[in-house]
């Protein structure tokens, strides 16, 4: 058995929104379909501008023709990580371990309406210091 040795690469870190990265959370009641993500990542683009790069999984939600086609429209790339590896996309993974957690922490009583209640979620999350930033 030959074991080969595959050092880990640093990605460099440009400029704010560069390169977003996104990752669903699977398990709640609703679910986006591909037009749904694709006119939400056209919202984003168009508050922040186009990012140069999109990170995400492997998942038929983001590698599909619509993706393709607002990847060629808007002129981003798309890195797509490696299958069963999600340190590559480690901190999106913690942030939607942490929604998930406070989301069921608010919607104990309420499972059904939990997208009322993400914003609430979200603004707590974002006013929060955070070690790494």
């Amino acid at each position: 058995m030959i074991v080969k040795y595959h050092p880990a690469i640093a990605i460099k870190v440009g400029n704010l929104f560069d390169r977003i990265q996104i990752d669903l959370v699977l398990g709640l009641m609703e679910t986006p379909d591909a037009k749904e993500k694709a006119r939400l990542l056209l919202e984003f683009f168009s508050i922040f501008g186009t990012a140069k790069e999109i990170l995400s999984d492997q998942g038929r939600e983001f590698v599909n023709e619509i993706t393709a086609q607002l990847k060629n429209n808007m002129g981003f790339e798309h890195t797509i990580i490696s299958a069963y590896n999600p340190r590559t996309n480690g901190l999106t993974e913690r942030l939607n371990q942490t929604l998930v957690e406070s989301l069921r922490k608010h919607c104990e009583s309420d499972k059904e309406n939990w997208p009322k209640h993400l914003v609430y979620v979200l603004m707590a999350y974002r006013s929060r210091v955070h070690s790494v930033t």
